[in-house]
Formats: structure tokens, C-alpha cells, sequence
């Protein structure tokens, strides 16, 4: 990275590469670097979707007040950034995010790039709110439909397709290309694909993938510029810890459950149609996906509870019902008093 100002966290890393991306027509080198510092660390990605976003609020509020920024002219970049700023304020929303969009363009004024309202868009990035499914259609023909409380980026070049999964499920129906691999990334997980159709889900560390047609491969702790650049999948297989999943197969991290198991009952994706269906799962995957529809928190305060399986299926507009149930069981209580946090306890037994 350029050592114009020293950089002290990782947001300022995020301010530095988002005026470095959108100064123009980024170059390979750039590109790659650039992609590089994303996959160092999910953090670096959370901020930057964040800058991103808050470039979306900026293009609301100039197209709001017919304004440009351009670095073109006789005022001076520093004369600009004061001036629009003060107009800027003036808007109802920039007291939420004012500061942080002051700050891209004060990095853009420090390293002397153009501020312009329109990102490059690398990565375009897709989020939705509880309860909400989006889908989206991508370049190549592949579409993703996005869970609830979800979060996906996308990146395409010639060579490689890459989504990133930073939180939640989406299902993937991607368009079938040889030449260039399809991608999914989630945590330390990768998934390679070169045309077919599987869910993946990500939170609190957990990890799973459910193939619904086809057949995708898992790889573990490989970089992502690892896996988009091998064509070899022997090469992978020998380097790097994976599985090949078929249809109806479930491959799962760090829920303390078999690695791979079949499912019999579980379509993967049912949750695009508005029900949550299990099959030999965790209660604290359960709860984990329950929380992306309910508008108030669910926790379970209980550590035994929360490798306790069940198979089960319900709609997402039946959650009180799945507590009932839950609550009537012998070793679950649900504690709901009204407030913001319902509990899930273990059973305290009465005393004769």
C-alpha cells in the first residue's frame, strides 16, 4: 500500500483502498493487490462493504441536491470538500453519516485522487434486512437468491467468478463456464463450482454447504487466489483439506456434527419458499437461522443446549410455534418476558 499517511486501522486501510479503486480505471496490479488486502482478513472486507455503502448514501443525497464533486476547476480540492460539505450537512442524514463520509473525502483531498460519486464496484456488494429474501441476478447468468439478515460481495474478472458470503445463507443456481470457476467464500472455507445448484450458510463460525444439483467441491484453508488459479483439482485435493459433495449431501464446520452427512428429509434451499426445514440439526443452527426472521433476539443461555438435534421443519412466520414446542419439551425452557431477548434455558426441575 502507498505510504502517503500512515494508516492506523483497519477502517482507514478501507478509506485508503476505496479512494485508490475509485480514482480511475484500476489496473491488474492494483486489482490484484487490492484483492489480495480483502482476503487478508474478513475484517478488511466488513469495512470496506461499509464504505461501500455509505458511497450508496452519498449518491442518494447529491442526485437529492443536483450536486457534483469534481476535482476539476479553479477551487482548490480542500476549498471543494469545505464548501460541499457544508451544503452536505444541511441534509437530515448526514448527522448519522456525516463523519464517516467526511472522512472519504478527506482521503480522497490527502491523496490528491478525484471524489467521484459513483464507485467502481469492485466488489459489488448485496444485503438484506430480517426477514427479507433478495434475488439477484449476476453478469454471467447465475443467480443467487440471499437469506434473511444476509450479506454477499461479488467480484467477476475474465478468469475468476468470486462471492463472498461475510454473513447469513444464500443459494446459488450458477450458470455453467469451464473456463472460469465459480467461488464462494466464507470464512476459512471456499467453494468451487463450475456450474450447479447448493446452498451455503455462514455465523458464528459455523459453516455449511448443502448441494440441492450437481456437485461442488470444499476446499479448508486455502486462499482464495489459491483456488481460483489452480485448474488442476488433483493440485487442491493434495494441498489442501476438502470434500466433494453430490446431491443431498451436507458438509458442516465447526457445529461439532459429522463432517458430511446425507440428507434424506432436507431439500437444501427450502427457505426460498418461506420454510426452515432441518434434518439431524443443531439447536444452535436452528436458532442461528431462526434469528435472520424474528424481530426479537432469541439466545440460548445454556451451552449443553445448543448441540442438542433435531429434525423438524416449520415456516418462518411459525416462530412462536417452534418455542411452544421447544418449551413443552422436558429439557428446554423458553423464558419470554415481553422484553427485547427471549431465552432458552435448560429445564430447572421443580423440587416436591
Amino acid at each position: 500500500m502507498g505510504a502517503a499517511m500512515e494508516l492506523k486501522n483497519t477502517k482507514e486501510e478501507a478509506l485508503h483502498w476505496h479512494g485508490l479503486i475509485n480514482s480511475g480505471e484500476p489496473d491488474a496490479v492494483l486489482r490484484r493487490d487490492f484483492e489480495s488486502w480483502l482476503d487478508k482478513d474478513s475484517a478488511h472486507r466488513k469495512a470496506y462493504f461499509e464504505m461501500e455503502q455509505l458511497w450508496c448514501d452519498l449518491d442518494y443525497v447529491l442526485a437529492a441536491h443536483d450536486t457534483e464533486i469534481s476535482n476539476s476547476g479553479k477551487q482548490s480540492d480542500l476549498e471543494k470538500y469545505s464548501a460541499w460539505m457544508t451544503k452536505f450537512m444541511k441534509y437530515p442524514k448526514a448527522t448519522a453519516i456525516g463523519s464517516a463520509i467526511a472522512a472519504i473525502f478527506l482521503v480522497a483531498v490527502v491523496f490528491n485522487l478525484p471524489a467521484t460519486v459513483s464507485p467502481v464496484g469492485i466488489p459489488a456488494h448485496h444485503e438484506t434486512k430480517i426477514a427479507e429474501l433478495k434475488k439477484i441476478s449476476l453478469e454471467d447468468g447465475s443467480i443467487v437468491t440471499l437469506g434473511a439478515k444476509s450479506h454477499i460481495s461479488v467480484s467477476f474478472d475474465e478468469d475468476t467468478r468470486i462471492v463472498s458470503l461475510v454473513g447469513g445463507e444464500a443459494f446459488f443456481d450458477v450458470a455453467k463456464d469451464s473456463d472460469r470457476p465459480f467461488l464462494v467464500a466464507a470464512g476459512d472455507t471456499i467453494v468451487r463450482v463450475v456450474g450447479t445448484k447448493f446452498e451455503v450458510k455462514y455465523a458464528d463460525d459455523d459453516i455449511r454447504v448443502a448441494v440441492l444439483e450437481g456437485n461442488v467441491l470444499v476446499v479448508r484453508g486455502a486462499e482464495i487466489t489459491d483456488v481460483a488459479r489452480s485448474q488442476d483439482i488433483a493440485i487442491l485435493k493434495d494441498r489442501f483439506e476438502t470434500e466433494t459433495l453430490t446431491e443431498n449431501l451436507k458438509f458442516s464446520a465447526g457445529s461439532g456434527s459429522d463432517a458430511v452427512q446425507k440428507l434424506d428429509q432436507a431439500v437444501p434451499g427450502t427457505w426460498r419458499s418461506g420454510r426452515l426445514a432441518y434434518e439431524d440439526a443443531s439447536l444452535s443452527e436452528i436458532i442461528a437461522d431462526v434469528n435472520r426472521y424474528s424481530q426479537r433476539s432469541i439466545e440460548i443461555d445454556d451451552e449443553s443446549l445448543k448441540s442438542l438435534r433435531f429434525t423438524m421443519g416449520f415456516k418462518t412466520s411459525e416462530i412462536s410455534q417452534l418455542l411452544a414446542i421447544l418449551d413443552s419439551s422436558e429439557v428446554i425452557e423458553v423464558l419470554d418476558d415481553d422484553t427485547n431477548t427471549i431465552i432458552i434455558r435448560a429445564e430447572v426441575a421443580s423440587e416436591e
